[in-house]
């Protein structure tokens, strides 16, 4: 089921515990464990039962929370830009994503710098001002400036 593979990363985002999250869902903490590890399948009261809990709507359990600044290490950040300039995407699918955001963002600078980035961000652009929304819709301001300036830094 997908609802258990994000039902980890939701409650972590929310800073619930296994016990916190039981007690909040009225479930007991034996089975969110069994649940998170996907020895057991939640049927759709109980995912809505940990939907409640956490505050968010029963489809945001089938997809990842959201990116933010408080999830990523400095250490992270640096390979973002870092992977932005040498066109390696090693990072795991979410950071990979952000990494393709950011070089299609700064796809002329690459360019530019002759950046061995620039070869592996082709074919990855979308268009001008639809790119810039996109990328902000998904990925808070701050994350994306912070990582932008280590790109920057790099590039001069």
């Amino acid at each position: 089921m997908a609802a258990n593979l994000y039902l980890q990363a939701w409650r972590i985002k929310k800073g619930l515990t296994q016990r916190g999250l039981a007690r909040e869902s009225g479930l007991t903490q034996a089975q969110i464990s069994r649940i998170e590890s996907l020895s057991q399948a939640p049927n759709l009261k109980t995912i809505e039962k940990f939907a409640k809990a956490i505050g968010i709507e029963i489809g945001d359990l089938l997809s990842p929370p959201p990116i933010s600044k408080a999830t990523l290490s400095r250490h992270n950040v640096q390979e973002i830009a870092d992977a932005v300039i040498s066109g390696s995407r090693d990072l795991g699918p979410d950071l990979n994503r952000l990494a393709d955001a950011i070089a299609s963002l700064v796809g002329q600078k690459l360019n530019a710098h002759l950046a061995p980035g620039r070869r592996a961000n082709r074919g990855k652009r979308l268009g001008g001002r639809f790119r810039s929304i996109w990328v902000q819709r998904i990925f808070p301001e701050e994350l994306l400036n912070e990582v932008l300036a280590r790109v920057d830094k790099k590039l001069v």
